[in-house]
């Protein structure tokens, strides 16, 4: 069976400042990926540049007709506190609220590693 590989396989030497292994494969070497007895599990991590990725928060809508609401943004996320009266148990319930997305920006620079 024949993989393909992207990015390309960059061998190390004097003429290669980004080389990414240390050694080409030979032409219809195995590859493994991980030993072990078959069907064994393994946990999956994540290593990746602070660029990879991003969180993004967005303002939720102030309500009207409560006893407080306060909205503040910190370190560029956005939180929503609203206190109202709940007049059938005599209390005030308090709410904090961040309406929050990720997304990938750079996929090449994350990978996923087999532990």
């Amino acid at each position: 069976m024949s993989i393909p590989i992207a990015p390309s396989i960059t061998v190390v030497g004097p003429q290669v400042a980004n080389g990414t292994v240390s050694a080409s494969p030979a032409n219809g070497a195995q590859v493994g990926i991980a030993s072990g007895a078959a069907s064994t599990a393994y946990p999956m991590n994540v290593a990746y540049h602070k660029d990879a990725f991003t969180l993004a928060t967005a303002d939720l809508e102030m309500p009207k007709g409560v006893d407080f609401a306060a909205r503040d943004t910190y370190d560029g996320i956005s939180m929503l506190i609203v206190r109202a009266y709940d007049i059938n148990n005599a209390q005030f319930p308090c709410r904090i609220d961040v309406l929050a997305g990720w997304a990938t920006l750079r996929p090449e620079l994350a990978c996923r590693i087999t532990g």
